[in-house]
């Protein structure tokens, strides 16, 4: 917990977390400037980014995400049976990452990007025994957008790079036609 006003920060260095949930109330921030942030759900738990809280989650909410500051990389980790579920993240909101965003489901489960668009600067999907599943818009500004894993991309949705390159390091299964 990080109270309000309260700020986490280390001077060009990695900075590692490892928690059930992460709670920066107010105007609390953490940054590492050129340093890697690392942020691994505690046991099992799944990670909601732009989501709501709840039983067995770590939730970054789009607010706590805009007070995350790094030059270098956020890297969001789960674990085991862990999820990662992502559900619509503003460029203003991942802005202060002017890195790359690396969400890294680890053990067997899924990163899924869902009900609402989501942007980011530059942004690396893995799910080491899952897949990624895309069912909304998933954009990034002008950067790279790299799949390390199986994908699929379902529904409406639009995978855009806004100039970066889009690269699928291993299957793709389109249910829908990409714009």
């Amino acid at each position: 917990i990080l109270l309000d006003g309260v700020s986490l920060n280390v001077t060009n260095a990695a900075l590692n977390i490892n928690a059930a949930d992460l709670d920066m109330q107010g105007s609390s921030t953490m940054g590492s400037g050129s340093g890697k942030i690392t942020i691994t759900a505690k046991g099992d738990n799944n990670i909601a980014l732009g989501g709501v809280d709840g039983a067995g989650k770590l939730v970054i909410t789009g607010n706590e995400l805009q007070r995350i500051s790094t030059s270098n990389e956020l890297e969001l980790v789960t674990t085991g049976a862990g999820d990662i579920v992502v559900t619509g993240i503003t460029g203003g909101q991942s802005n202060n990452i002017s890195g790359k965003t690396t969400l890294n489901a680890s053990g067997t489960g899924d990163v899924d990007f869902t009900t609402t668009a989501s942007t980011f600067n530059e942004l690396e999907l893995t799910s080491a025994a899952g897949a990624v599943n895309v069912g909304v818009n998933l954009n990034t500004d002008d950067e790279n957008l790299t799949f390390t894993s199986a994908a699929t991309i379902s529904g409406a949705s639009t995978i855009d790079s806004n100039g970066g390159d889009i690269s699928f390091n291993s299957t793709l299964d389109v249910d829908n036609s990409l714009e």
